[in-house]
C-alpha cells in the first residue's frame, strides 16, 4: 500500500510540473499577442512563401522575393541582350556592306559627317531590335553603344552623344527621319527578312540629302 502512495504522489507531482511549464509557455505566447492558432497560421504563410522581405500590415505577413533579381530574370535579361546584339550585327552588317564598298575611307576625319548620318539610321535600328527582343531601357542603350562602336569605330564618349542627339530630336527634323527610317527598315527586316530597297540605308543616305 506504501508503494502504491507513493507512486500516486510522484505521478501528480510530475502532472503538476507539467501543467505549470505548459501555463507558463501559453503565458508567454499571449504576452507578444499571438494565440496558439495566430502561431500556426503564420508559420503556415512563412512555410508556402518563397519570398524574403517581410511587410506587416494588419499583423498579417506577406513576403516579396528573396531574390530582387532572381537567376531566372538574370538569365533571360543576359539571353534577351545577347540575342539582340546577334540579329543588331545581321541587320546592320547587309546595310553597311554597300555603304563600305563605295566609300572606302569611311573611318578617316573626311566622312565624319556620313558616320553621323548613318550613326541615327543605326540608331533606331538597333532599338526596334533590342525592344523586340524584350531588352530593358538600360541593355538597349548598351546594345546600341556595341553596335556604334563596333560598326562606326567610334569611341564610347562619341557613341553616347550621337545617342544623346536621338533622344533630344525634334519631331520631323532630319535626326528624327534618320532615325525613323532606321525603325522602319528594322521593323521590316524582322517580319519579312528582307529590306525593301527605298528603305536601305544607301538609298536613305541618298533621300536625305547627304551627298547633295
Amino acid at each position: 500500500m506504501n508503494w502504491l502512495i507513493l507512486g500516486l504522489e510522484i505521478g501528480l507531482v510530475v502532472l503538476c510540473t507539467y501543467a505549470f511549464v505548459r501555463v507558463k509557455v501559453l503565458s508567454q505566447r499571449n504576452t507578444y499577442g499571438i494565440s496558439t492558432g495566430q502561431e500556426s497560421c503564420k508559420r503556415a504563410k512563412l512555410s508556402v512563401s518563397h519570398n524574403g522581405i517581410i511587410d506587416i500590415d494588419n499583423d498579417e505577413i506577406t513576403l516579396e522575393d528573396t531574390h530582387p533579381y532572381p537567376q531566372t530574370s538574370t538569365t533571360s535579361t543576359y539571353a534577351s541582350k545577347q540575342e539582340a546584339l546577334k540579329r543588331i550585327q545581321v541587320f546592320i552588317g547587309t546595310q553597311m556592306l554597300p555603304v563600305k564598298h563605295e566609300f572606302t575611307e569611311l573611318y578617316s576625319n573626311n566622312f565624319e559627317w556620313l558616320r553621323e548620318a548613318i550613326a541615327f539610321y543605326l540608331i533606331g535600328a538597333s532599338d526596334v531590335i533590342s525592344k523586340q527582343t524584350g531588352c530593358t531601357a538600360s541593355d538597349r542603350q548598351q546594345c546600341i553603344k556595341l553596335a556604334l562602336q563596333s560598326q562606326l569605330r567610334v569611341d564610347s564618349f562619341t557613341a553616347e552623344m550621337l545617342h544623346s542627339k536621338v533622344s533630344e530630336r525634334i519631331e520631323d527634323d532630319d535626326v528624327d527621319e534618320m532615325f525613323n527610317s532606321g525603325a522602319r527598315a528594322a521593323l521590316q527586316w524582322q517580319k519579312e527578312k528582307q529590306v525593301l530597297p527605298t528603305n536601305c540605308l544607301r538609298e536613305q543616305l541618298n533621300s536625305w540629302g547627304v551627298f547633295a
